[in-house]
């Protein structure tokens, strides 16, 4: 499955946004988002989520056990740039 995410349609800051990435994450099909933009489905065990913020677009492939860490961890500790904690 692979889920495209543009965090800038979205005014929520960083924290809020970790927590509702971790329940999409366990929950990919079960979650309704106006910042989700397209989900394609597939037959993979894996889910990837396309994120497009603040100018930088960052693309996460997790199996189970990096869906596991995304939940506990967020999904701000796996990109290679620091995202903004508030946004205007």
């Amino acid at each position: 499955m692979r889920i495209y995410i543009d965090r800038d349609i979205c005014t929520c800051s960083l924290p809020f946004c970790v927590r509702c990435f971790a329940f999409l994450a366990e929950h990919p099909m079960g979650v309704d988002r106006p910042c989700i933009t397209q989900i394609l489905p597939s037959n993979e065990e894996t889910v990837t989520f396309v994120i497009h913020t603040e100018g930088e677009v960052v693309t996460l492939t997790l199996d189970p056990a990096a869906r596991e860490r995304v939940i506990t961890e967020g999904w701000d500790a796996l990109v290679p740039f620091i995202p903004s904690f508030f946004r205007a």
